[in-house]
């Protein structure tokens, strides 16, 4: 029997070979040894409008009647990827290099869902060799890969685990998400309100959406 220490060892090990396992991957099939960081490695989609982020380091939407179906109330600057223009603000403190951002998002992206699916993997109780196995899987699985030659953002689907993990969590434990005093005694409450941030910013309004529908299909289930 594996004591705390041992056990948080063998955690951090497991988090660590993940990680290696997703840089050798990323290097060996998406080529980086010929890498250019000032050139982006993909184009379309939603690429043309990073160099005016990059450059001002942070995101911008422009009121309208069309996608993504808002009107800005002014003073206020409604965002639907936040995650996205805080890395974007991040990198940018170091450098305003459009294609160096560029290839450091598109890079980042598989790591973030890997781990993301790892960690959610490991909250259910499933064993660490299979939480490795599945969070590489669905850190570079090909609908990841497709969507970074085209839409970025949506490549993002690190929140879409814990969108998951909070439909199992409505549906197994009828105290949470509960109001009342005791709401802030139920660790899970506080650990939704993080995912919920996470996933209310991040990916457009397609992921958000898919949690809210998700959310509605439980109850009927």
């Amino acid at each position: 029997m594996l004591n705390k220490k041992q056990n948080i060892l063998r955690e951090a090990l497991t988090v660590v070979l993940l990680l290696a396992s997703v840089a050798l991957a990323e290097y060996w099939f998406f080529q980086l040894w010929r890498l250019d960081w000032k050139v982006p490695m993909l184009y379309g989609g939603d690429g043309i409008y990073w160099v005016g982020q990059i450059q001002r380091s942070f995101g911008e939407l422009t009121g309208s009647l069309g996608w993504p179906f808002y009107q800005a109330p002014s003073p206020y600057e409604p965002n639907y990827d936040l995650v996205y223009d805080i890395f974007v603000a991040f990198v940018g403190l170091f450098t305003k290099d459009t294609g160096t951002v560029f290839n450091l998002y598109i890079l980042v992206i598989p790591f973030a869902n890997a781990l993301a699916g790892y960690t959610v993997f490991r909250m259910v109780g499933m064993r660490r060799w299979l939480s490795y196995g599945f969070g590489m899987t669905f850190g570079l699985c090909a609908y990841v890969q497709q969507r970074l030659g085209g839409h970025m953002m949506l490549a993002a689907v690190e929140f879409v685990p814990f969108s998951v993990l909070l439909c199992l969590w409505c549906a197994e434990d009828p105290n949470f998400n509960k109001p009342g005093k005791g709401f802030f005694k139920n660790k899970r409450n506080w650990l939704a309100l993080a995912m919920a941030w996470g996933i209310a910013n991040n990916g457009a309004a397609y992921y958000p959406y898919f949690t809210c529908f998700s959310s509605a299909l439980r109850p009927s289930a």
